[in-house]
């Protein structure tokens, strides 16, 4: 009924950069799931050719979705940068080797990576990708879902005869349950504690209902979800930490059970005693064959635990589940995305209008010969917008403005967009431009600085760069900058 998580050795070195500098801060590598089911991953890590240890451990019951992608950068790796070949090894706790590459030199911002996704061809990235297909390997994209968090609300009842309840309470989303006991907010768990040890997971006590008068425990949680996102839907993981043993269900059909055999009823008991993990989930299923039992619209998880026995010191259900998605994403996005990189801009800023924020913009130029799409293209910091529909013609620009009809006045023949959100700073401020989601890489990443031109500190001029066609890093140079009198919306 419950499958087991699949084997390590389906993972591969799919992905890396190890020289990161404006489109990704820091450098990663990918690990891709070549089968059809989730594997764990847990205690992984990575070396390099002199055995080295260039990450750390993945943590306990970590995963990789069927399919699915691992990305493991700053904060858990260790990459040269040095521009220097290095060998990439994954490596199980046991000493065994799962995969290894060979880094080429590369220029800064361009990965390598195995391309279709887990074959041993290896070709050149212009474009990083962690977390999504690499080119020449279709265009599936698998996002992970949390599709019922372990603080959701949730309601439960103490059945003290068989009468109290019928068994419509695990299959129906909308029995009513107005009555029951309700829980809610961080951390989630149901249960109670006599002693010490559970307490720190319980937001709904039952010590009182429970403990000495019963050893049932009915917990509902209702859950939407989706028509599209359910569609999309490709794995399902539940994870459990119990004491002593419990039934589940979505939307009635049994799904997952621990320490207990037998039918469930009003005063059945655990065939055993189970403590829960003060770390881990207890448990990590794959649920997969049970997506079928979702539907669109309202869900039921309803979980029967039971206790050992009527005087037991303590009780704890606390669950989450948890899903991927793969969603298809046009097939010109990578070659859009590239041109993007490659023709767009920014090509000036008024951070400090003599008009005050109302006046405040950011113009973009396209570089190249040839329109661009901008839909979907982000700014994620210093200001706040994202472009809807819109196509850039050759040598056009495009001004986002805190007060677009402010600016239309002064300029109504310009292509003026916006508001954005945010404000941009009077002294100085770090702008990054970004590529459509589900890409994460950064156009550009800069920072301006009112000590460049004190003509551009309120006193009427904006920053207007000097060479459009210049390295993006030098944005960060005062030198590729220059005091001008506004001119939104003319390149």
């Amino acid at each position: 009924m419950v499958q087991p998580l699949g084997n390590p050795a389906a993972l591969t070195v799919n992905e890396w950069l190890t020289q990161a500098k404006t489109l990704f801060r820091t450098g990663f590598v990918e690990l891709y799931n070549t089968h059809t089911s989730p594997v764990r991953a847990d205690d992984l890590f990575l070396t390099n050719d002199t055995l080295d240890l260039i990450s750390d451990p993945m943590a306990p019951l970590s995963f990789v979705g069927a399919g699915g992608y691992s990305v493991i950068d700053k904060g858990a790796l260790y990459l040269p940068s040095d521009g220097q070949k290095n060998v990439i090894t994954l490596n199980s706790f046991e000493g065994d080797v799962i995969d290894s590459v060979t880094s080429s030199v590369l220029p800064e911002n361009v990965a390598e990576g195995r391309s279709p996704n887990g074959s041993a061809q290896v070709r050149i990235l212009p474009l990083p990708t962690p977390g999504l297909p690499n080119p020449g390997d279709g265009l599936a994209v698998n996002t992970p879902r949390v599709l019922i968090p372990q603080d959701s609300d949730k309601r439960a009842f103490i059945p003290t005869g068989p009468e109290d309840v019928n068994d419509l309470w695990r299959s129906m989303p909308d029995f009513n349950d107005l009555n029951w006991l309700v829980g809610s907010g961080t951390p989630g768990g149901v249960g109670y504690e006599n002693g010490s040890g559970y307490e720190d997971f319980i937001s709904l006590d039952v010590l009182n209902q429970l403990r000495g008068k019963a050893t049932s425990c009915y917990i509902r949680q209702v859950f939407h979800m989706d028509a599209q996102v359910l569609a999309a839907l490709t794995d399902m993981r539940f994870k459990i930490r119990f004491d002593d043993a419990f039934v589940a269900y979505i939307n009635g059909v049994e799904v997952a059970r621990s320490h207990f055999t037998g039918e469930p009823q009003w005063d059945s008991t655990s065939d055993n005693n189970h403590e829960a993990s003060g770390a881990d989930f207890d448990l990590d299923l794959d649920l997969t064959e049970f997506i079928n039992a979702l539907m669109p619209g309202q869900n039921l998880l309803a979980i029967h635990g039971l206790n050992a026995n009527f005087t037991s010191s303590d009780f704890l259900i606390h669950s989450t589940l948890e899903g991927t998605s793969t969603d298809i994403i046009p097939e010109q996005t990578y070659d859009t995305a590239l041109a993007q990189l490659a023709s767009l801009r920014v090509s000036e800023i008024m951070y400090y209008a003599k008009q005050g924020k109302a006046g405040d913009y950011i113009e973009l130029a396209n570089i190249s010969d040839m329109p661009l799409n901008l839909t979907g293209v982000r700014f994620t910091r210093g200001v706040e917008y994202v472009f809807e529909t819109l196509e850039l013609a050759p040598q056009q620009t495009v001004v986002i403005a805190d007060n677009p009809d402010v600016l239309k006045q002064a300029y109504p023949d310009r292509l003026i967009v916006g508001p954005f959100k945010g404000k941009l700073s009077n002294r100085k401020e770090t702008i990054t431009l970004k590529l459509p989601t589900p890409l994460d890489a950064a156009i550009q990443r800069f920072e301006y600085n009112e000590d460049w031109y004190p003509t551009t500190d309120g006193a009427g001029q904006s920053l207007s760069v000097v060479d459009l066609g210049a390295n993006p890093a030098t944005w960060n140079m005062a030198e590729n900058w220059q005091a001008l009198p506004p001119s939104p919306g003319i390149l």
